[in-house]
């Protein structure tokens, strides 16, 4: 059986993917924090989500569950082929055109000057209620109101967990819908957020690979 924590010893690798990470959050959009703007320390990720973070945010999000976010840390973490992906294909820019989409023009956006407590709430509906989301772009065979009727993603009791991650597909968000296609199949290993179907590329099938797996799709935003 191949060792699933090899990448981890591999030097070569983790230095390739350490500084992919550094070079991504030095981009104007990822050295702000997705969540509250704050421009200072930014040295924290969702690679679930895809997302830069502050260090307040950070906590924030570890206090969701591994189920809705999980980060790493610049610098201290090591890093999987596939998450490194993921952060290098969304980024903050991204996520938001997703998470935020719906956001009330009255609901003040929280800022880096914010109480805990308030950009605690911001985190919670944004990414586990899902109450800002894209409903627009729900597929064919859900409501319009994808976003704020689908509950937070359960792991299934009698199905053994595949892999570390747990990502919201954009598969379901645009794939479907676009194509007036029959309602998805059920989840691959990995439910990823592939933005190719949020975009204007088409979507492709999350397919296996030696790392757990791929979407073809990031490939529209090489």
């Amino acid at each position: 059986m191949a060792d699933p924590y090899a990448y981890k010893r591999d030097t070569k690798l983790q230095a390739r993917l350490s500084a992919e990470v550094e070079r991504l959050a030095k981009l104007p959009a990822n050295s702000v924090c997705a969540d509250c703007d704050e421009r200072r320390r930014i040295r924290f990720v969702s690679v679930t989500l895809g997302v830069f973070l502050c260090n307040r945010c950070y906590g924030l999000h570890r206090a969701l569950g591994a189920h809705v976010t999980r980060g790493k840390c610049l610098g201290l973490d090591a890093w999987k082929p596939e998450e490194v992906e993921l952060l290098r294909a969304v980024g903050n820019v991204k996520a938001a055109a997703l998470y935020e989409a719906r956001v009330p023009p009255d609901l003040p956006r929280p800022t880096a000057a914010s109480p805990d407590r308030e950009v605690a709430v911001w985190i919670r509906d944004k990414y586990e209620r899902r109450r800002y989301c894209a409903a627009a772009a729900a597929p064919q065979a859900e409501t319009t109101e994808y976003c704020e009727a689908r509950p937070a993603r359960q792991a299934a009791p009698a199905t053994p967990p595949t892999g570390e991650m747990d990502l919201l597909s954009f598969a379901d968000f645009g794939g479907a819908a676009a194509t007036h296609a029959a309602p998805h199949a059920s989840a691959p290993d990995i439910d990823l957020l592939s933005f190719a179907d949020f975009g204007s590329a088409s979507s492709q099938a999350s397919q296996q690979t030696s790392h757990g797996w791929t979407d073809p799709g990031w490939r529209a935003f090489s």
